[in-house]
């Protein structure tokens, strides 16, 4: 059984600024503590409770295997670890990966003050979808171990290459490698008529709210923008990271 001390200092993880300092963070439920069993991340300890244990028997098994520390704790216990208003029995504490670097290939995605968790977990899972794996945070967007980001994502954070720096220096490092760096806007070219697409590439989604930033507009070389048929003003910008990434991977795929 773990301490009442351990148990605390597990609950802190809860806050931004733990989460942060320690280098750690919490996944909850099945699926999500599958997908980081399943990651190349390392998994310091897992907590359930004994109906989760008796319900899923072979799964435990699998937990016991692949983690530092098991533990079987009482409801009350799990509630302590736990975001959610009914815990399904489960919490693990994986471990933050390294700072990672862009590797110089393939499409990047950019992310300028993605505030909403919903919004970054979505286009976090979209990515992963199709085969994005390199990402650029702003210092202003969402962290990605956010447990709400953790749960829209559903556990496509842990499989990606995930960087939160400063936009504006990374970008210029990389159109110095060769990369093209295309913003979407409400006054670029039309993406349904793209015949061709850089692999060497880097795409901006912006916060839907204030849009790209002047800094970020200057070293873009290119925008792009879904046109619109209808009488809303804007598109969802998780929604506008599918139709781009799915337009690209077709014209990829087809070239």
């Amino acid at each position: 059984m773990p301490s009442a001390k351990k148990i605390k200092y597990y609950s802190s993880l809860r806050l931004k600024k733990y989460r942060t300092r320690e280098k750690k963070f919490l996944a909850e439920g099945k699926r999500l503590v599958e997908e980081l069993l399943e990651s190349s991340l390392e998994v310091e300890a897992v907590f359930v409770t004994n109906d989760f244990s008796v319900k899923h028997s072979d799964f435990i098994e699998k937990a016991r295997q692949l983690s530092r520390e098991f533990y079987e704790i009482s409801p009350k216990e799990l509630k302590k670890l736990s975001e959610t208003e009914n815990p399904q029995g489960i919490v693990a504490v994986g471990i933050s990966p390294p700072e990672y670097k862009i590797m110089p290939n393939g499409v990047v995605v950019a992310l300028d003050d993605i505030s909403e968790p919903g919004n970054l977990g979505t286009i976090l899972r979209t990515c992963d979808w199709f085969g994005i794996e390199n990402i650029l945070l702003s210092p202003k967007t969402v962290e990605p171990f956010n447990p709400k980001v953790l749960r829209a994502s559903m556990g496509a954070v842990f499989h990606l290459n995930i960087v939160q720096t400063d936009l504006t220096s990374e970008l210029q490092k990389l159109k110095q490698e060769g990369f093209t760096i295309f913003a979407t806007s409400l006054h670029g070219a039309n993406v349904f008529e793209m015949k061709a697409f850089p692999e060497k590439s880097v795409l901006i989604f912006s916060n839907e709210a204030h849009g790209i930033s002047e800094t970020l507009s200057s070293v873009a070389d290119e925008f792009l923008t879904i046109p619109k048929f209808g009488k809303i003003e804007s598109l969802n910008v998780s929604a506008a990271a599918a139709i781009i990434l799915s337009l690209i991977k077709k014209i990829h795929y087809s070239e």
